[in-house]
């Protein structure tokens, strides 16, 4: 034997000295049979492997598995106290819908000298409404031949536009050939007219004089020009050119008036010097001039 065999019952078992003599005698082959060596091997084999069996973890018996089994589950279902989890509950983002424009009744942008209101301003169904004096188709043929005979003297020397003599004599001359009465409403109109087309800006004279606007742009002469209604983007109006060339035109009396030179090499205007901020580009090849103006903070 190898390893040395500890018994629980050390008292109760041979000496380990005796037991090897003994499996020595029992190990020999007896010259004769002898039926009592034979049952003592046997014995002490047996003893050698209760030995074994005690060293070795007793394996529990089923019903010992049943108690503990039993034991697990009455813990578990014992409550403890409740950890309630904080639980995020996700929000969905509450649309916000768009500030309605509210609506202005027509109130006054451009006075005359003597105080009587020339155009006015409305804001109507989300629309920027102008209203100006009104032409009869012969007044409107009246004015074209004013713009005609004077219109190049009044563009290089705006004050020429309130000489008061100058005005009336031309005015008086073609009202006797268009058969139309010479009156304060008709020098009102016509002074109203050549100032905006010739001296200021043309279509958007009144959004330009208006406080409430805060800006103006245009993409093209085929949409409405759209303003900045004090904090309201993307306001239309009922400003809309007529063709590409009367954009054009526009354009040229602002780089005019900014004494930007205007050519196929600079065609981009962007400058403050009238004013308020404006951007604007002058297409010479296609129909793409468009412009979009700031007003400055004062």
């Amino acid at each position: 034997m190898k390893d040395d065999i500890n018994f629980l019952h050390d008292d109760t078992l041979l000496e380990k000295e005796k037991l090897q003599e003994i499996m020595k005698e029992v190990s020999k082959k007896p010259k004769k049979y002898n039926p009592n060596s034979l049952f003592l091997r046997k014995f002490v084999l047996a003893m050698f492997k209760a030995a074994e069996k005690q060293t070795k973890k007793k394996k529990p018996s089923k019903e010992e598995k049943y108690e503990k089994k039993l034991k697990k589950s009455v813990l578990e279902e014992v409550p403890g106290p409740k950890i309630e989890k904080e639980v995020e509950t996700k929000t969905k983002p509450e649309k916000v819908e768009p500030t309605p424009i509210p609506e202005y009744p027509e109130y006054p942008v451009i006075r005359n000298s003597d105080n009587t209101v020339l155009a006015r301003a409305a804001l109507k169904d989300h629309n920027y409404i102008v209203s100006e004096p009104k032409l009869s188709e012969t007044e409107g043929n009246l004015l074209e031949k004013l713009k005609g005979k004077i219109g190049k003297k009044i563009s290089s020397k705006p004050k020429l536009v309130h000489d008061d003599k100058l005005m009336k004599k031309n005015i008086d001359k073609f009202a006797k050939k268009f058969n139309v009465k010479p009156n304060k409403e008709l020098y009102r109109k016509m002074h109203y007219y050549l100032v905006k087309d010739l001296i200021d800006y043309g279509k958007i004279n009144v959004p330009l004089k208006d406080n409430n606007v805060k800006e103006i742009h245009c993409k093209s002469y085929k949409e409405p020009v759209k303003v900045k209604y004090n904090n309201f983007d993307d306001v239309k109006t009922d400003i809309k050119f007529e063709n590409h060339e009367e954009l054009q035109n526009l354009l040229k009396r602002m780089f005019e008036k900014a004494k930007v030179k205007l050519n196929k090499k600079n065609n981009y205007l962007d400058t403050d010097k009238l004013g308020f901020q404006i951007k604007a580009t002058y297409d010479f090849e296609g129909e793409a001039s468009k412009f979009e103006i700031k007003k400055l903070n004062k």
